[in-house]
This record gives structure tokens, sequence and C-alpha cells, in this order.
């Protein structure tokens, strides 16, 4: 019964009411909340365990529109509580990526949006075992014939190359990949000598909002940026990849 009423909450953040996204998604957040009074980590956390395994049952339902709610519900909570959800990283990727390999550009969407979150959220040592399988399952994306995921990808990639570093990325990505890693390179070396010359430095803050703020070499000395919110409509959206696409083909 439990698990019938997480399903129906979950499917929530598919509705097309943005009143109604918003409400289960803070749902699904206060859910998985640290118990009040617990003993120790582990009891503090116990609700957000079992949230999760109920959550991630889903994402195997038969329905693609379950299984990529379910998506959607897991990077939220990964965004909420990134530390204590650093240990399912183990569990959470290697469920999530065979969604990439299906024919429900639906479920593939969501499992995008979630690998976004994944690689700003998850720390890097619970990345890097993944790295390997996440970049190949991401890059099967990149020649999207319907050119709906590319940008996507290169995003994550792009995201990951600043956590881990562009040789880690390189060393894990296919051979036929490399001129994607190029691309990714040239571009940091910009962004490197724009930092070095006190220009305006481009830099992709926070972790789901697939927003790019521009911030002047003062700002970004200062961090008066902060945190970025959750932003669901730019991770999961087809309008988010049409408003980075322009921008992404100005920069080349």
């Amino acid at each position: 019964r439990a698990s019938a009423l997480v399903a129906e909450i979950v499917l929530c953040v598919k509705e097309p009411n943005r009143k109604t996204r918003t409400a289960a998604y803070e749902l699904i957040v206060a859910l998985g909340a640290p118990a009040a009074g617990a003993a120790d980590a582990a009891a503090a956390y116990a609700p957000l365990a079992d949230l999760t395994a109920a959550v991630l049952a889903g994402v195997a339902a038969g329905s693609p529109r379950l299984a990529s709610a379910s998506v959607m519900a897991l990077a939220r909570l990964l965004h909420a509580y990134p530390g204590p959800l650093a240990g399912d990283g183990a569990r959470l990727l290697p469920a999530l990526l065979p969604l990439l390999r299906t024919k429900s550009r639906e479920a593939v969407k969501a499992a995008l949006g979630f690998c976004k979150v994944a690689a700003s959220r998850l720390p890097a040592d619970a990345l890097v075992p993944h790295l390997r399988d996440l970049l190949h399952a991401l890059l099967a994306w990149s020649d999207d014939p319907k050119n709906k995921f590319r940008l996507r990808v290169r995003l994550v990639v792009e995201r990951l190359v600043r956590r881990l570093g562009a040789d880690a990325v390189a060393a894990a990505m296919p051979p036929g990949d490399a001129r994607l890693m190029a691309h990714i390179r040239k571009q940091a070396s910009r962004r490197d000598r724009r930092r070095a010359g006190g220009g305006e430095d481009e830099s992709e803050d926070g972790d789901g909002d697939g927003a790019r703020t521009v911030r002047t070499a003062r700002t970004a000395r200062t961090g008066r940026t902060g945190k970025s919110a959750w932003a669901p409509t730019a991770l999961f959206s087809e309008g988010g990849d049409a408003r980075r696409t322009g921008a992404a083909s100005a920069r080349g």
C-alpha cells in the first residue's frame, strides 16, 4: 500500500499543472527528510533510504511514464540529499543507465536529466567507478539523428570534466568520441584565458537547472551567485534544450 502511494506521488511530477508538479517534488523531498531525534545517522536517514528504494522500484516498472517519473523523483532526491545518497551512487547509476539504451525517448530524457544532477551532486569518488559505463551510455546519444539529446549529452560530459578532470574523462571515453573531448578542451582553454585576462567568465553554476550564468571575474572571486535552486523544466523539458542550443551554437 505504501509503495502504491509513493508511485502515485511520483507520477504527479509529470502532471501538466505546474503547481501540482511543484507540490509533488516538495512532498518527495519532505518524505525523505531526516528523522528527528534519531540515535545516529543511519537511523536519521532511514526514511530517505526506504523512500529511495520505493522510488527506484518504479524504474523497473513496465510503464515508460512511471519509469521516467521515478527517475525524475530520484534526481530531485539526489539534488536535495547528495551526502546521504552518495553511498547509493553505486546502486542508482547502474540501475538507471540501462534506460539510456531503451527506445523510449521519454525515459531517455529523464535519465539524461538525472545524469546531469549526478555529475554535479555525487562526490567524485562515487562517480569514478561508473565513469566508463556512464560515458558509453551517454555518448550513444551524442549523434542523435533527431538532434534532441546531443546538447544534453555534451553538457553532462562538460560537467564531468569540471568535476573529475579532462584526463580522467578522456581516458574513459569511447575512442570514437575523441572529437567531442577535443572541443571541450578547447572551450575550457578559452575560459581559462578569459579568467587570466580578468574578463567575463562564463561558468555553469548549480546542479540541475541547466541555466548558464555569466559571471564577472569579481563575482567569481566573491562567490555571490550562491547555490542554484531546483529547476526541473530546464532539466527535463524540450524547451530547456531549445534555449540552450542557440547559446551553444553561438559559442561554437
